[in-house]
């Protein structure tokens, strides 16, 4: 209804040959002259001179292709449509719709006229569901409105070949839905699915409108401090090259082996350096050196034990576009300390500083920590208390050695036992076998609050340390001191904190479970004016973005 009521009081907005007002949609096919019949197969609406260029290329495709069954058909042929011979065009541009006024709300009765600026491979996938094939085209209007479509079977093998980049169509009678931001960077909460029965018609070799739609998209680029927030999520960044890893390889637990090169990355807004992995042709003909600033388009954002990481998309160097970000570098960038140096190493404390500032109970009232991927949150409040009773369950005997097929620098770190009294015969990991000498790492139950409410959080070895001031091999050493001099200089003092909140399910119970990945404790006053300057850039930011 609402959408309706949009629509109607909307002021009447025409262009050369569109119109918005448009009438209840009767049939697909359409009776067009017969003399149109032969314009079908020119290059309709393409502007002379550009092309479509617009996120070409999939050379730096991120694990999702690891474990997905999906894979990109070379040789693929459609059926070769190039349109239908009786297509009413003068009812189609009275069905038109702005590509930014589509919304699930209108069902299939609705024409948008738009250009491809991308196209995607065809894939071939089989899951539980079936198998068949899709393929994903980008499209933008004269607005400047974009969309991700995409299309399933019998939609691929009638409409493919005929949807080349740089061309114009009508589109038409496909299903609009919530946009999957994990596979689209595009700042559109919708989508389209398209089928065999779906519209797609050239336009006619005279449409001059068509002509005036822009060959691509104006790219929209997310900078490090707004990562926490992206993860699972496709997205553009612009970045410098700190760290160049090594070319290696990685088994997937499909038995696929893959070549992959790490890179530790930074940007001017964060003072986090994020590990990016560049995969098969990308990693062994990597382009790019220290220093150099790099885009990468279609790059995703995971999070592997609570630090952020993105895996690469299509890569560029020192182009136009990150030039700012070079410049930079040059005039300072450069020797700015970042959080995270080394691959497989640092925390998501540069990352979650950025976090907006929130209670501990708007966990339950935003519903926070419910979906696919764990959400964060940041507080000011104290530590109430440590586990005192089972000193032993601070901290856990854990394997040292190098992950097997991880990444560079990447200890396995799992649980190993002890054979023999106290070690004497080693100790054994399930995933590496029989080692030496093992490591300690914390993983500390700690009861936490603010002024709205209060959790149990665990402290892994980075916060564990920052808690307890010591190694965790000191406080196995040492239990009853450590936590005595940590309980009288922590507990109830004021401290900012980030808290990783996920529901995890347990024999059918669900539960919250909060992760602290980042605590400072105020202490002197310089600590209290940085936290009452980061309060006031956030209102600041608030400020602006109500605007």
């Amino acid at each position: 209804k609402l959408q309706f009521l949009y629509l109607i009081g909307r002021p009447s907005r025409t262009h050369t040959t569109m119109q918005y007002n448009a009438p209840n949609y009767q049939q697909r096919n359409y009776g067009a002259p017969q003399q149109q019949q032969q314009q079908q197969q020119q290059q309709y609406g393409a502007p002379q001179g550009q092309q479509g260029g617009y996120g070409k290329g999939q050379q730096g495709q991120a694990p999702q292709q690891q474990g997905s069954r999906s894979q990109v058909i070379s040789d693929f042929k459609g059926n070769g449509f190039t349109g239908e011979a009786n297509f009413d065009y003068a009812n189609a541009e009275r069905m038109l719709h702005p590509i930014n006024a589509l919304t699930d709300v209108l069902g299939t009765n609705w024409m948008v006229k738009a250009r491809v600026v991308e196209r995607t491979p065809v894939r071939s996938w089989n899951n539980a569901r079936g198998s068949g094939t899709l393929a994903s085209v980008t499209i933008t209007d004269m607005d400047g409105g974009a969309i991700r479509a995409t299309f399933f079977k019998e939609g691929v093998d009638k409409y493919y070949d005929m949807l080349e980049e740089g061309k114009v169509f009508y589109f038409g009678q496909g299903r609009v839905k919530a946009a999957q931001k994990k596979f689209s960077t595009l700042p559109n909460d919708w989508e389209i699915s398209f089928d065999q029965n779906s519209v797609v018609q050239p336009v006619q070799a005279d449409d001059t409108a068509a002509g005036s739609i822009q060959a691509g998209v104006q790219t929209h680029f997310t900078e490090f401090k707004e990562l926490n927030s992206m993860v699972g999520r496709s997205i553009n960044v612009k970045c410098i090259i700190r760290e160049v890893g090594d070319v290696g390889q990685v088994n997937t637990k499909t038995g696929k082996t893959l070549t992959k090169r790490s890179l530790r990355v930074c940007d001017n807004t964060s003072d986090q350096a994020v590990e990016m992995t560049c995969w098969d042709e990308a990693a062994t003909n990597f382009g790019g050196k220290v220093g150099d600033a790099m885009v990468s388009k279609n790059a995703r954002v995971g999070s592997f034990r609570d630090n952020i990481n993105l895996s690469a998309g299509t890569l560029e160097f020192n182009t136009a576009e990150a030039e700012p970000l070079l410049q930079w570098w040059v005039n300072g960038g450069s020797q700015a300390k970042f959080v995270g140096s080394g691959f497989g190493g640092g925390t998501m404390a540069g990352v979650n500083k950025n976090c907006t500032r929130t209670g501990i109970d708007q966990v339950d009232v935003q519903g926070l920590g419910r979906g696919q991927m764990a959400d964060y949150i940041n507080t000011r409040g104290y530590v109430q208390s440590f586990n005192t009773q089972n000193l032993e369950k601070n901290f856990y005997i854990a394997c040292p050695a190098q992950k097997p097929g991880g990444r560079p620098g990447e200890t396995c770190n799992k649980k190993v036992q002890e054979q023999g009294p106290g070690g004497a015969g080693g100790f054994n990991c399930a995933l590496c076998g029989t080692i030496e000498t093992p490591a300690y790492r914390y993983i500390s139950q700690v009861k936490l609050a603010d002024h709205t409410g209060s959790v149990y959080g665990t402290a892994f070895d980075n916060t564990g340390k920052a808690l307890f001031g010591c190694e965790a091999k000191d406080f196995a050493d040492n239990s009853q001191a450590v936590l005595d001099k940590a309980s009288a200089e922590c507990l109830y003092e004021p401290c900012v904190m980030t808290l990783r909140c996920k529901e995890e399910t347990y024999e059918g119970t669900a539960r919250m479970k909060y992760g602290i990945t980042d605590i400072q404790t105020l202490k002197t006053v310089d600590d209290f004016v940085a936290d009452a300057n980061k309060l006031f850039k956030e209102i600041e930011r608030y400020n602006n973005e109500c605007r």
